[in-house]
């Protein structure tokens, strides 16, 4: 188990950046989310049996304050594990992710956001499946897996753009860039004290008012190690209905470069949102 896990932390190496995979937000909000990587059959986890609720969910939030929005994360996932190659029949258990704070502004002179996160050490899982549970967070947010990695501090910065389209009333667009500081609390955690990470995203946005649709790619390469795969780049789409306050919305997502494609086909999720955007 331990050997897989690893596995799968090296296949990528991002962590504090905000969610990419999500519609922006300007308001104060509370979201529920719960997502559920695909995997290959030729990967090593393509001949277990997963149970029906095994999946990474993640709490967030915006909260405006002033000229500037308070954002949290709070990330847990669930794994069970029945017919394995791994020769373990019966195994669930429950992992706490890494919680993220963070601040962000939007910028009155153009329509750009920045923003400023810390994600901080505070992962914990069971002794039985907890180990399940932690692969199946990592894979469920392949650009970020320091949402699950153990013993790991994570400092980042994100930039973005949003451009509208005035000839085509509800068409938007979203830019960014997030470079990001990883550094490790204990020994043999990373190949050096501090990994320096970029992470990206572009999307088009378009909205009725009471439904959005959305379209892109995101992805994250390191820049201190020569490795062969340096990015991890993912292609999705996400769509959501407004009733009332509350949002429900849907996603999905296809690994197209970097060591995720061996490991999933892609990853589904569902999303619940109360608030003003």
């Amino acid at each position: 188990m331990r050997s897989l896990l690893l596995l799968a932390a090296c296949a990528v190496s991002v962590s504090a950046q905000p969610a990419s995979w999500e519609f922006p937000t300007s308001g104060s909000t509370v979201s529920l989310s719960a997502e559920r990587p695909l995997f290959d059959d030729d990967s090593f986890a393509g001949n277990t049996d997963f149970g029906p609720l095994t999946s990474a969910w993640l709490f967030s939030t915006t909260q405006a304050v002033g000229p500037v929005r308070l954002v949290g994360e709070l990330p847990f996932a669930y794994g069970s594990i029945e017919n394995t190659i791994l020769g373990v029949d019966d195994v669930s258990g429950f992992a706490l992710g890494n919680a993220q704070l963070g601040v962000e502004a939007d910028l009155l002179v153009a329509p750009v956001t920045v923003g400023g996160y810390v994600r901080i050490p505070t992962f914990t899982s069971e002794d039985e499946g907890g180990g399940v549970a932690q692969i199946i967070g990592i894979l469920s947010d392949a650009e970020r897996v320091g949402l699950y990695a153990e013993d790991l501090v994570t400092v980042s910065a994100m930039i973005e753009g949003r451009p509208s389209i005035l000839a085509v009333p509800g068409l938007s667009f979203r830019l960014r860039a997030t470079p990001q500081l990883l550094v490790a609390t204990e020994d043999d955690i990373l190949a050096d004290d501090v990994e320096v990470v970029i992470g990206y995203a572009a999307h088009a946005f378009f909205s009725t008012g009471v439904a959005r649709l959305g379209a892109g790619l995101s992805g994250a390469g390191i820049v201190t190690e020569d490795v062969d795969d340096r990015n991890q780049v993912f292609i999705g789409l996400l769509g959501d209905v407004g009733l009332g306050p509350v949002r429900v919305g849907a996603t999905g997502r296809l690994p197209i470069a970097g060591e995720s494609k061996d490991l999933i086909n892609g990853v589904v999720g569902l999303r619940l949102t109360y608030g003003v955007d």
